[in-house]
């Protein structure tokens, strides 16, 4: 019998009855030509047709299992459990996945390649809703440098689809190795061993430096060692050995240990056990800065607080204020004739930040006529008052003269 169109288990063409098992068998070898309903030539294995399993090969080479219309050069097409296995019996000579890419025109007239150019990807596609979707994922095998017959660098970036997206950007990998080794994450071009563009948390123990002797401790999961330690422990977050610079802000929620000096505001080896950098004119350019609250209920040793008010240092076990001081300097006050034996004041003048009860000190400059003496105080709020007594037997004019006042509050 010859069957003139493909039907449900048989393929078109010649085909004999089997009476011991009941069926039609094609007639002729395993591999039968053919075509598929699209009308592409082929040849197909009749033994796994007769069990409604397609295995074709195209006239150009295409092959497909489990489909006769693969899309690819090869398709494996196959219900459920459609794992694909290279098994070896001759080690050291294990199974191999080889990409092997050149440009040129064909194979027989090959070139090398140029920069950024695709060697082998290994892609991931899924349903998406109408068919099948384009790349979701890609581990991507790239040249990194141009080709020649003595430098062949490559490097593989890893792309995948973040939500709310169809497709991976192949052209910005969430991860690069380059030829020389090192790692980018959120980075195309990584300049250190590991270069990450964005926030990293580390849950175990970090390590960088020589001390390989803590390695694998699980006592010190969860710290961070930066150079040669040689005494570390489990319980500092943070240890560096040898000298380190911060350049950026560092928060640090818990108790720090600098064994060493440190140097605040600027580079070099610092030159006191805590070295600060001079302050600046603009906002937020003080060296250093208290912020007010409550003040110890026991005074102790070495602190300074400040409660918004007043300054306190404890040298010993009893908080002493510390004074604070207004420097004012007013020039060309005269206070005229000033009778033997008498006195002569100037008051109400203005100095802002002073308040009743502070000590005031002052002094004329460069000099003052003989036989005066001279004292100042606070007599209201912003406002203090100067006073001159000769205590000679005769008459002295005060002449113009500069005065330097602190005020002490």
């Amino acid at each position: 019998m010859f069957l003139n169109q493909d039907i449900v288990g048989y393929k078109k063409g010649f085909h004999y009855w089997d009476n011991a098992n009941s069926r039609w068998i094609s007639y002729g070898g395993e591999w039968k030509d053919g075509a598929n309903s699209n009308g592409d030539n082929l040849i197909y294995a009749q033994q796994a047709s007769a069990n409604n399993v397609d295995v074709v090969v195209y006239d150009s080479g295409r092959m497909g299992l489990g489909t006769d219309r693969p899309e690819e050069s090869l398709e494996i097409k196959l219900p459920g459990d459609n794992d694909i296995q290279i098994s070896s019996v001759a080690p050291p000579n294990a199974p191999n996945l080889i990409f092997y890419t050149t440009n040129g025109t064909d194979f027989a007239n090959r070139d090398f390649l140029a920069d950024n150019e695709p060697i082998g990807y290994i892609t991931a596609k899924a349903y998406n809703g109408t068919g099948k979707s384009g790349d979701l994922a890609n581990i991507q095998i790239k040249s990194d440098g141009v080709h020649t017959a003595a430098s062949l660098p490559t490097k593989i970036e890893f792309v995948v689809t973040q939500e709310n997206s169809t497709g991976i950007d192949a052209a910005n990998p969430q991860m690069v190795i380059k030829n020389n080794g090192n790692v980018g994450i959120g980075i195309n071009d990584p300049v250190l061993p590991l270069d990450v563009n964005g926030s990293a948390i580390i849950r175990d123990s970090f390590l960088v430096g020589s001390n390989a002797g803590i390695v694998g401790s699980t006592a010190l999961v969860g710290k961070v060692t930066i150079g040669n330690v040689s005494n570390p422990n489990a319980t500092d977050l943070l240890e560096v050995g040898g000298n380190s610079y911060l350049r950026g802000a560092l928060k640090v929620s818990g108790n720090s240990t600098f064994v060493g000096k440190v140097k605040i505001g600027t580079t070099g080896i610092p030159t006191a056990t805590l070295e600060i950098a001079p302050g600046t004119s603009g906002v937020g350019g003080a060296p250093l800065k208290l912020s007010s609250g409550t003040v110890t209920t026991t005074p102790e040793t070495g602190a300074i607080e400040y409660d918004g008010t007043q300054l306190y240092f404890t040298p010993s076990n009893l908080r002493k204020t510390v004074l604070t001081a207004i420097e004012f300097s007013y020039s060309g006050l005269s206070l005229g004739n000033i009778p033997a034996h008498g006195t002569v004041e100037v008051g109400s003048v203005p100095i802002n930040g002073v308040r009743l009860g502070d000590i005031c000190s002052c002094s004329p400059y460069p000099n003052i006529e003989a036989s005066l003496i001279w004292q100042c105080f606070v007599n209201a709020d912003n406002q203090i008052t100067f006073r001159l007594s000769n205590i000679s037997t005769s008459q002295v004019y005060n002449n113009s003269t500069n005065w330097k006042v602190i005020i002490y509050n």
